[in-house]
């Protein structure tokens, strides 16, 4: 049986759609659909392949070392496999599958399965093959270098180590997050209480189609520090000078009267991020009211009494997470105001 048919049969054992495996490894259900195919074309070079493959072991339930094997003797020893239409296709599909976890996660199962000769020789094939990729492992603050928007791989799911960096709110943060809301602004109304949104979505440059992590985004609303929404995470603080930013959109149901905001983030200082408030889900037609830098923990903002339906928080710049990367992550937001 071979690879792909393993992995088929697998998912329809564990009765799973293709859409089930996707949204657990962030990888696109054409891309899964074709290694069921044993068709790497998608993948575009072997470390890829094999971190795909990986993935998808892993959520259907198989041990992945004999699918690698298998593959590895089916390959040349080394350099990139493009599919019938060249290195253009392969860039398509790769920025197509820019918030999948297989690329980083391959590379760095690769490198951990090699001596020091073989790291060094598949580092210069990535860097060759992709144009350049630099991985970035600095110290928190330490801002990470450019990593091309056809090569980058934002990781929706988390790896071990992103998992264990998103968790890493206290107990006491959680409590602080838990107090009383902000007092009123000068000017603003005493009826000010918690306003409860109709709904929240990841949100991005171009509108809740393009927002980070979007099925998780209801996690920002849950008070729980261990269960963040967070973004994807990219190579530098100012999102590998991909976009302005990325943030979630709070829809209030109707116009309201916003006099502040508490949003409780899950890492360490480093982030810079504006409240804006509108009538429409556009950024154009929502103006900035509060902002802050430097953010960490817990973000009160107090802002003369404001009125709109549409609330975004909006990151401008991202913190250092604990893998070296950087990622947004927010585990409560409370609006306060009067309808």
């Amino acid at each position: 049986m071979s690879i792909g048919e393993t992995l088929a049969r697998a998912r329809s054992d564990a009765g799973l759609s293709v859409a089930d495996v996707s949204l657990r490894t962030r990888i696109r259900d054409s891309v899964i659909e074709r290694i069921e195919r044993d068709d790497y074309s998608a993948s575009g070079i072997d470390l890829f392949a094999r971190g795909e493959i990986r993935e998808i072991a892993r959520a259907v339930g198989v041990d992945s070392r004999p699918l690698i094997e298998e593959y590895d003797a089916s390959r040349p020893p080394a350099g990139p496999v493009w599919g019938p239409a060249g290195p253009a296709r392969e860039t398509a599909e790769r920025a197509g599958t820019a918030k999948s976890a297989d690329a980083i996660r391959s590379v760095i199962a690769d490198l951990r399965q090699r001596n020091w000769i073989w790291r060094l020789a598949l580092a210069l094939l990535v860097v060759a093959a992709v144009g350049g990729i630099l991985l970035i492992r600095g110290t928190a603050g330490t801002a990470g270098q450019h990593v091309s928007a056809t090569a980058r791989h934002r990781i929706g799911g988390r790896t071990a180590t992103h998992r264990a960096a998103s968790q890493h709110a206290s107990p006491a943060h959680a409590a602080r997050s838990a107090a009383a809301a902000p007092s009123p602004t000068p000017g603003s109304s005493d009826l000010a209480q918690v306003l409860a949104p109709s709904s929240i979505a990841a949100f991005g440059p171009g509108g809740t189609s393009h927002g980070d992590s979007a099925q998780l985004a209801n996690l920002a609303l849950k008070g729980k520090a261990a269960t963040p929404w967070h973004s994807d995470w990219y190579a530098t603080p100012q999102f590998g000078n991909l976009q302005s930013g990325t943030g979630l959109l709070l829809d209030m149901g109707r116009t309201v009267t916003v006099t502040g905001a508490r949003i409780a983030l899950g890492y360490g200082p480093g982030a810079a991020l504006d409240l804006r408030i509108g009538s429409a889900a556009t950024l154009a037609r929502m103006r900035t009211v509060a902002h802050s830098t430097s953010a960490s923990h817990e973000v009160l903002m107090h802002l003369t009494p404001t009125r709109g339906r549409y609330v975004l928080v909006w990151f401008t710049r991202l913190p250092p997470d604990q893998a070296g990367t950087f990622e947004a992550s927010v585990y409560d937001i409370k609006v306060f105001g009067y309808r």
